[in-house]
């Protein structure tokens, strides 16, 4: 199967609209209404985190901060329902899982549901999340996935939401299994991912690491000069959070992450040869999977320990 970039769908709803739709806008557009106000949330939760010195200028390296039930991420940290057992009592893969609600918006259309449900299932594939289709609206925390803005595909937050809040995924253009990739990076913010071209050496040296970009800061309009500044929130490693703790020590950076931007006029890459790398909406990457571990702590059974299902 060809691998699909943002570059293609770009290139692809671009013929088919009729006029230049750019890469960066293929995803992640600001959102107009209702869920505007979750978005502000998204925002000030970032900036909370930041305030709080998760790894402030001078201190600590990222890689120093401990994972669940701490934040090793940004915005509101990890998700934190979990239980032992996925439904129907059936141990399965992980000691714990953790459990997200969603619920679709009684005018979403079969097929985005369908793309939807995809998306899930990869990430419940390889991780620990299993998220869980209600059939009413469930109370807060849970996710919400509607289409209220067909021209935008956003999420409304990084990570937690909050105990009193609901988190929004807008599926707009997302509407079939040709944008799963888009769907599945919008389903890693809710998670608890920035962009990996957000890291703090991603464009500097970061206590030893970096940079990996060169950003062209003259091509890059301004409503999207925040998606290449840095957040020193984003994870970037973990430090040793105990027994099977999935990663330990400083994670390297990943240009072939389902969260990277794709090189074109707004940057390239350190080394240049890694930007075929970026731009990637076929499927998680391992860093992205090994991130999602990290940060949740999703740990295996061992094989002595007793399993069902």
């Amino acid at each position: 199967m060809m691998q699909t970039t943002v570059q293609d769908e770009a290139y692809i709803d671009s013929v088919v609209a009729g006029h230049e739709i750019s890469a960066e806008a293929e995803e992640d557009n600001t959102p107009t209404n209702r869920s505007a106000v979750a978005f502000a949330g998204r925002i000030r939760a970032a900036k909370v985190a930041r305030a709080a010195g998760r790894s402030a200028p001078g201190e600590s390296p990222g890689w120093a901060r401990p994972c669940w039930p701490h934040d090793c991420g940004p915005g509101g940290g990890s998700w934190k329902k979990r239980r032992g057992t996925l439904l129907a009592g059936i141990q399965g893969r992980w000691k714990e899982y953790v459990v997200i609600e969603y619920y679709f918006d009684t005018n979403l259309d079969a097929t985005r549901k369908a793309a939807f449900r995809k998306a899930a299932a990869a990430w419940g594939a390889v991780s620990c999340i299993h998220f869980v289709e209600a059939a009413a609206e469930p109370p807060a925390p849970a996710l919400l996935v509607d289409a209220l803005e067909p021209e935008a595909c956003y999420a409304t937050h990084i990570g937690y939401p909050g105990d009193y809040n609901y988190a929004v995924i807008n599926m707009g253009w997302c509407d079939s299994d040709r944008y799963l990739g888009n769907i599945i990076h919008e389903m890693g913010h809710i998670l608890g991912m920035n962009h990996e071209q957000k890291r703090p050496d991603a464009i500097h040296n970061y206590h030893g690491h970096g940079p990996h970009l060169v950003v062209h800061w003259d091509n890059v309009d301004e409503e999207w000069v925040d998606q290449y500044r840095q957040d020193v929130s984003s994870y970037m490693g973990s430090a040793h959070d105990g027994e099977d703790d999935p990663h330990d020590g400083y994670a390297p950076y990943d240009f072939g992450s389902i969260m990277h931007y794709p090189t074109g006029k707004h940057f390239h890459t350190l080394p240049r040869e890694k930007g075929s790398l970026t731009g990637n909406r076929q499927a998680l990457s391992d860093g992205d999977i090994l991130q999602i571990l990290d940060q949740y702590q999703c740990t295996e059974h061992h094989p002595s320990e007793s399993s069902s299902g």
